[in-house]
């Protein structure tokens, strides 16, 4: 498919972009068809104005490229994949969960240091060995 582009060059390329998105909504284009779509339209783009597209709206492209990976919700996908997308929600929970050794302390023995109280009320022991590092 061939664009053109007028003096208003970055508003129609950004209307370009959501008409893509607007297509891949309503027929769920393939990865290909999104790929293809996107490559013309940056060529186009770069043909008629002899600059490279915004950054942002080459974002917004590689968001449209990769709906596929950045939609897939499957927590469990760095598991199931071996090169996984993971969403900017989903690398905050990442990092949330992982802890790094260095930051907890490695105690001699069992050794109650404390206590708290659980969601459920239950009261449970903080062990020596549980504790995180304190500098």
């Amino acid at each position: 498919m061939i664009y053109e582009f007028t003096e208003n060059y970055n508003e129609e390329l950004a209307q370009h972009i959501d008409d893509l998105f607007t297509q891949d909504k309503r027929f769920k284009l393939p990865r290909e068809e999104r790929l293809q779509a996107s490559d013309s339209l940056i060529e186009s783009y770069v043909k008629h104005t002899g600059l490279r597209p915004p950054g942002a709206q080459l974002g917004r492209l590689a968001t449209l490229i990769l709906r596929d990976e950045l939609a897939d919700t499957n927590p469990h996908k760095v598991a199931t994949e071996e090169e996984p997308f993971l969403s900017n929600v989903q690398a905050k929970r990442r990092k949330a969960r992982e802890r790094d050794v260095a930051d907890l302390a490695t105690g001699k023995d069992n050794v109650t240091i404390g206590r708290y109280k659980d969601k459920d009320g239950i009261k449970r022991r903080i062990y020596d060995y549980m504790a995180p590092r304190i500098l």
